[in-house]
């Protein structure tokens, strides 16, 4: 007997099985369930599609399908009545229990009594997680509830990994879905049985980690375990793809840079401890804090600072597949080898700025922050334009949350309309940027932003000032930012770039793009040949191009590489010429007759078929030499063509979110070759300057700009909206390229 409903009525349950469109082997299952259904006392009925079309669905109507599509499943499903398919009646049947109910079809009862919920997945994925589930009985929930019994995740490092763990709820892998959909539909089984159990997450699930300042047999350990454990392990660092840095002392370059990208950096103890626990334990206690040292330079400050002498260090990859999104830009500081020691003897010079709040106190004061308090505060920092200076990423995540919570506008690059930088460890990049503003902002510590949640209001900042700005030395600008350009200084004095551009680096990535999949909007004028090209050993160049001969050479980036510049600005020109002879490359003009390796071409326009292996704008020039390192070819390195006579985003303001780097900067210039507006503020209304948004540009449902976005009803889309706006030269419908998650659960300390 079924009962999914009361005694009485059970009774006057109406039992529909409908005749699937297949031959007689494939109805076999349907024909047992019929049968067992008869035996079971119930009045089971045959009925075609056609006849479902006629039925009046009630909650006494079950019918059982054969395939949960087609158009019978889509319109059942938007009745009250109960779906299900032959295999779960049988199971119920045979067990004496109930359908689960769980207001979705039921397939199977694989997941009966569980509850899961999902993080660090792609929305698609999430979706497709969600309906197995259903359909296998079980329920799924957005949140990590008390009823909670199944994590699914292919990530360690999220809070709802965190709060499960702690909790003793299992984490499982996006794979155990998959096969315990495709195992319960041969036979009955139960998600918890244990041939699943190898589905289970293990302690280092996809993590990327390296390591630094350890003796050769314990790095070896290290790489053993994460590699034994789910995890990579690489000799190298890369900023977008490794996860954490294991390190024992907080000096040498991978330290260095490790905390300029806001990864975080642990000691050995967080390997060994999560080992011995099963899990991948939270790392606030073993992360490393920065040493204090001493503004003399000493042999080994310039020892440690030397690129060239360390071939352990890869400046940048790829993403991998996080979805944990910090939308605080920091700066990207392009640092060339020969001229590392020079700028830290430099910079040596002059005194630091000094902090008055300790690393150590910051992190106790964020932490003795009360998310409950923090609501009930209200909009304590209504207006307020801030930035986040010194913090790694789960410390910036917790910020935005306090911060978005009392009305702040959070600002992902550090400019002058900035009104408090809150600030955590030292970051002498950003203060360098704050002593040359004109107007300067409140330079605070997280003591400001707690006692201005205690008093409903903002505090008053010189109560809280914790930076003093000194006179530092101030570095050129990145060699081919959008606006401002400066001619490239000698190498003498140093390279690096401006941390306000708009081609700062997030510390985490957006999600790979397929080019040819970009190609297929916009098609880029890129002909490829082989990458097997013989070049002459001496090559010569036409006498206006060549590069000179007195120019210092300062990397070997792109040595051996040949250059043709086909950018028509004479001074944009000049300055890619510079780079690429600083970088070994050479430039040839159009007396040469072999093929080139690159075309450095402009952003958009009509492009002649050039005989080169990859066709570059000068946003691939300045990635590689950001990240000093030549990176391989992407999307947004490559040259667009538009209508110039159609703006179809006249009417547009557009924000951007968790897209950084050179994506942003391309997406930021084709939004704006269509006529569209772009600014860094997220806003509903027009005020003080500040234009009110139409759209928000982001890869997933992340972030406070997105949580805004839905609340109030702006459309927030994928970047594939630009491209298919562009490739038809019309502003296109929104619909298809919404970004649809509700919430942000990844991203949701759970209190």
């Amino acid at each position: 007997m079924l009962k999914m409903l009361s005694y009485q009525e059970s009774e006057h349950i109406n039992l529909h099985f409908v005749v699937p469109k297949t031959n007689d082997t494939e109805i076999d299952e349907m024909k047992l369930a019929f049968e067992e259904c008869v035996e079971a006392g119930l009045t089971p009925e045959w009925v075609t599609e056609e006849d479902c079309l006629q039925i009046s669905c009630t909650k006494l109507d079950v019918f059982i399908l054969k395939e949960f599509d087609g158009k019978i499943f889509n319109k059942l499903k938007s009745t009250r009545s109960v779906i299900c398919g032959p295999i779960c009646l049988r199971t119920c049947l045979k067990e004496g229990k109930t359908i689960p109910e769980n207001n979705c079809p039921v397939f199977t009862t694989a997941f009966r009594d569980l509850c899961i919920t999902a993080s660090y997945t792609k929305p698609a994925t999430k979706m497709k997680i969600k309906e197995k589930v259903g359909f296998m009985g079980g329920i799924y929930t957005s949140n990590l509830v008390e009823g909670t019994t199944h994590l699914v995740t292919n990530a360690v490092r999220s809070s709802k990994y965190e709060k499960a763990t702690e909790r003793g709820i299992p984490v499982m892998t996006e794979e155990w879905i998959d096969a315990v959909w495709k195992t319960s539909l041969t036979k009955n089984v139960q998600a918890t049985d244990e041939e699943f159990f190898k589905y289970k997450c293990k302690v280092f699930q996809d993590l990327q980690l390296t390591a630094s300042n350890l003796p050769k047999a314990e790095k070896d350990k290290v790489a053993k375990l994460v590699n034994e454990n789910g995890g990579f392990y690489t000799p190298k660092l890369h900023q977008n793809t490794t996860s954490l840095l294991v390190v024992s002392e907080p000096h040498g370059d991978k330290y260095k840079f490790a905390t300029s990208w806001n990864l975080p950096c642990v000691r050995p103890t967080w390997i060994m401890e999560s080992i011995e626990k099963g899990y991948a334990v939270p790392t606030t206690k073993h992360l490393l804090s920065p040493e204090m040292r001493c503004s003399t330079p000493t042999s080994s400050d310039v020892g440690d600072c030397t690129l060239g002498t360390n071939d352990q260090l890869s400046m940048i990859g790829h993403e991998s597949d996080r979805t944990h999104i910090n939308e605080t830009a920091i700066s990207s500081v392009s640092i060339v080898s020969s001229t590392r020691a020079t700028t830290r003897s430099q910079a040596s010079q002059f005194p630091q700025p000094s902090l008055q709040v300790e690393v150590k106190k910051y992190k106790e004061t964020l932490e003795s922050i009360n998310i409950t308090t923090t609501k009930r505060a209200g909009l304590f920092v209504d207006g307020c334009k801030i930035y986040l200076s010194g913090f790694i990423g789960q410390e910036i995540e917790r910020l935005r949350r306090l911060l978005s919570l009392g009305g702040a506008i959070i600002f992902s690059e550090l400019t002058e309309t900035v009104s408090y930088v809150i600030v955590g460890e030292h970051v002498a990049a950003d203060i360098k940027v704050i002593s040359n503003m004109t107007k300067r902002p409140n330079v605070v510590s997280v003591e400001w932003l707690a006692a201005s949640i205690k008093q409903k209001s903002p505090a008053p900042a010189d109560e809280f000032s914790c930076l003093e700005l000194m006179n530092i030395p101030v570095e050129p600008p990145s060699p081919l930012s959008q606006k401002g350009l400066q001619l490239l200084q000698p190498v003498e004095l140093g390279l690096a770039s401006n941390t306000t551009s708009r081609s700062n680096q997030s510390c985490l990535s957006t999600p790979q793009v397929s080019r040819k999949l970009f190609k297929d909007f916009v098609k880029p004028a890129e002909p490829k040949l082989s990458q097997n090209v013989d070049k002459p050993p001496n090559i010569t160049t036409d006498s206006q191009s060549s590069c000179s001969q007195s120019q210092s050479q300062v990397t070997d980036l792109f040595k051996d590489c040949t250059f043709r510049i086909e950018v028509e600005d004479e001074d944009l020109a000049e300055k890619i010429n510079k780079m690429i002879t600083l970088c070994g490359g050479v430039v040839v003009g159009l007396g040469f007759n072999g093929v080139l390796d690159y075309a450095v071409v402009p952003l958009h326009g009509n492009l002649r078929n050039l005989s080169a292996t990859e066709n570059v704008t000068y946003l691939w020039l300045e990635d590689c030499y950001e990240n000093e390192e030549r990176l391989s070819v992407e999307y947004y390195h490559l040259p667009f063509t538009i209508n110039h006579d159609k703006k179809p985003l006249t009417d547009c303001c557009l924000s951007i979110s968790s897209y950084t780097g050179k994506e942003k900067v391309f997406l930021t210039l084709l939004g704006e070759a269509m006529g569209g507006i772009f600014q860094d503020v997220f806003a509903r209304k027009c005020k003080e300057g500040v234009l009110a948004s139409t759209h928000l540009i982001c890869p997933m449902p992340t972030g406070s700009k997105y949580k805004a976005a839905i609340k109030w009803n702006i459309p927030a889309v994928t970047k594939e909206w630009l491209f298919v706006c562009v490739k038809n030269g019309v502003k296109m419908p929104e619909e298809s390229y919404l970004v649809t998650e509700e919430n942000n659960e990844e991203l949701k300390p759970i209190d």
